[in-house]
C-alpha cells in the first residue's frame, strides 16, 4: 500500500513539474522573439495542463500567435518600403515583449529610412516646377477618421508638392512618394468635415476629410448581448449572438478551445466543433466593450446518451447561466472532518480552495495515551501532530496536499547506571503529503503519509486516512 502511494505521488510531481517546464520552455522562445517555437510549446503544455492552466496557455498561445502576425505584416511592409506602416507594427510587437531585439533593430532601421526620406522630402517641396507636363495624381482623395484620432497615408507621384488649406486639427508628415495625414481627437459629439488641396505647379487635387463624434464622451458605456449562453448536442453547431454598444469597438476573449468566433459589426458567430468525449463540457468566453464585460457561457453533451454526474448538474443549471460554472465545476469548498493514522488515531482536518490552482488544509492528530501506559510501558508508540500547508487542484475532483508542522511524543527515559527512570517529552519536525478526492459536492476522502524528523532522517512513514464534508455557502474562493 505505501509503495502505491508512493508511486501515485511521484507521478502526480512529474506531471507538475513537466507542464512547468514546458511552460518555461514557451516563455524562453517567447523573451527571444521565436513565437512560433513559443507557440508550439505553449500547445503542448495545453495538453497535458489542467484546467485552472489550460487558461493560461490558451493566452500565451494567443499571445504569441498575434506577435507572430504583426512581425509578418512589419517585415512585409519593410520589404516594400512602406517604413511608417512597419515601424508601427514593430512598436507593437515590442510593446506585447520588450525582450524582442529583432524588434527593436528594425525600428532603428526604419527611423533610420524615416528620417532620410524625410529630409528629401522638405528639400523638394522647397522647389517649385512651374513647366511640369506629368499629371499629378493621388491614391486616395477621401479620408475617413475616428472620434480617438489616427492616421492615413497617401501615395503621390510627385515630390514636387505643397499642401494648402490644412485644417487646424490635422497635421501632415511628407515623405518620398507619399504623405501621412495625422488627426487630432475630435472630443465633441458631432461629426467633423474639411478639405485641404495638394498642389503640384498649375495641378490641384482637393482631399477631403472627415471625423466622428465622440458619441460616447461623458455617457456610461452601454453592452447588451442577445443571450448569455449557448447549448450544443455532441455532434457541435452553430450559434449567432447580437451585440449591441454604444462604444467604437467590442472584442471576444477566452474563447475554448473547442470553439471559433467570428466577429462582425453587430453581432458573432460561435462555431462549436465535436465532442468525441461520453462527457459533457462547460466553458465560457467573454465580450467586452470599453469597461463593460458580459461572460458566454458554452454548454456541450457528450456523445454517450446517459449523462454522467456532471451532465446531470449541468442540466439542472441551464435555466441559471449565471451558476453553471459553479456547479459544473464544483469551484470553491470549505471543509471539516476527521483524519486517522497508525500511530496518532484521533485527529481534525480543515481544507479549503477550489476555485484557484492552490489551496489551504491543515490537520492536527493525536494519539492521547494515558500517562500510566507509557510509565508502565503498555504503549510505547505515541505523538501529537499539528501540520499546515498548501493543496494544489490537479484535475477538478482531485487534490496534492503538502505540509510542515511540528509534532512530539513522550517516553520513558531510564538510566540503569543511575537506577533512575524519568518522563520525558522530544519534539521534532513533521512533514506531510497526501491525495484528497472530492467524490461529491459533499464528502471528500483523503489519504497520505507523515514523516518524522525529516530534517535528521528518512524514517518509515505514517499512513494518514481522512473524510471530511464540506460547509455549506460558507467559503467563496
Amino acid at each position: 500500500m505505501r509503495q502505491y502511494i508512493t508511486l501515485i505521488f511521484f507521478l502526480i510531481c512529474s506531471h507538475i513539474a513537466y507542464c512547468q517546464n514546458v511552460f518555461q520552455a514557451g516563455d524562453k522562445c517567447f523573451d527571444d522573439g521565436d513565437y512560433i517555437c513559443a507557440e508550439t510549446k505553449y500547445k503542448e503544455a495545453f495538453k497535458v495542463a489542467s484546467e485552472t492552466d489550460k487558461q493560461i496557455a490558451e493566452m500565451k498561445i494567443q499571445r504569441a500567435k498575434w506577435c507572430s502576425d504583426h512581425l509578418k505584416i512589419a517585415d512585409q511592409a519593410f520589404t516594400s518600403h512602406n517604413y511608417l506602416k512597419s515601424k508601427k507594427n514593430y512598436q507593437s510587437v515590442l510593446e506585447s515583449n520588450p525582450k524582442d531585439n529583432y524588434a527593436k533593430s528594425q525600428i532603428e532601421k526604419c527611423n533610420t529610412k524615416l528620417n532620410a526620406s524625410s529630409t528629401e522630402a522638405n528639400k523638394s517641396t522647397t522647389i517649385t516646377n512651374t513647366s511640369t507636363t506629368t499629371p499629378l495624381k493621388l491614391s486616395k482623395t477621401n479620408l475617413s477618421f475616428k472620434s480617438p484620432g489616427g492616421g492615413d497615408y497617401i501615395d503621390i507621384n510627385s515630390n514636387l508638392y505643397t499642401i494648402e488649406l490644412l485644417p487646424d486639427w490635422c497635421t501632415v508628415e511628407k515623405y518620398s512618394g507619399y504623405f501621412v495625414v495625422l488627426c487630432k481627437a475630435n472630443n465633441k459629439s458631432s461629426i467633423r468635415s474639411d478639405y485641404f488641396n495638394v498642389k503640384s505647379g498649375n495641378n490641384i487635387i482637393r482631399v477631403n476629410v472627415t471625423q466622428q463624434g465622440s458619441s460616447s464622451q461623458g455617457k456610461e458605456i452601454v453592452l447588451n448581448v442577445s443571450t448569455t449562453s449557448l447549448n450544443f448536442s455532441s455532434p457541435g453547431g452553430v450559434g449567432d449572438i447580437t451585440v449591441t454598444t454604444n462604444a467604437d469597438n467590442f472584442s471576444v476573449t477566452l474563447v475554448p478551445s473547442w470553439c471559433k468566433v467570428q466577429k462582425y459589426n453587430d453581432h458573432i458567430i460561435v462555431s462549436c466543433l465535436r465532442n468525441e468525449s461520453d462527457l459533457s463540457r462547460s466553458d465560457w468566453f467573454t465580450i467586452t466593450a470599453g469597461d463593460k464585460g458580459v461572460k458566454v457561457y458554452v454548454n456541450q453533451s457528450g456523445t454517450n446518451k446517459k449523462e454522467s454526474i456532471a451532465d446531470v448538474e449541468s442540466a439542472s443549471t441551464k435555466k441559471n447561466p449565471a451558476s453553471a460554472e459553479k456547479s459544473n465545476k464544483l469551484n470553491s469548498f470549505s471543509s471539516i472532518g476527521i483524519q486517522s493514522g497508525e500511530i496518532a488515531h484521533y485527529g481534525l482536518l480543515y481544507e479549503r480552495g477550489g476555485r484557484k490552482f492552490m489551496g489551504l488544509h491543515m490537520s492536527l492528530r493525536s494519539s492521547f495515551t494515558p500517562e500510566e501506559d507509557i510509565v508502565n510501558r503498555v504503549v510505547k508508540e505515541n505523538k501529537t501532530e499539528f501540520d499546515i500547508g498548501p493543496n494544489f487542484k490537479i484535475f477538478q475532483r482531485l487534490y496534492l496536499n503538502l505540509g510542515v508542522g511540528y509534532g512530539y511524543y513522550n517516553f520513558m527515559n531510564i538510566d540503569d547506571y543511575a537506577h533512575t527512570a524519568t518522563y520525558d517529552k522530544e519534539g521534532y519536525l513533521a512533514a506531510t503529503g497526501g491525495l484528497m478526492i472530492r467524490i461529491s459536492r459533499l464528502i471528500n476522502i483523503n489519504g497520505g503519509v507523515s514523516f518524522m524528523d525529516i530534517d535528521k532522517e528518512f524514517y518509515t512513514p505514517e499512513i494518514t486516512f481522512g473524510l471530511s464534508f464540506n460547509l455549506r455557502n460558507r467559503y467563496k474562493y
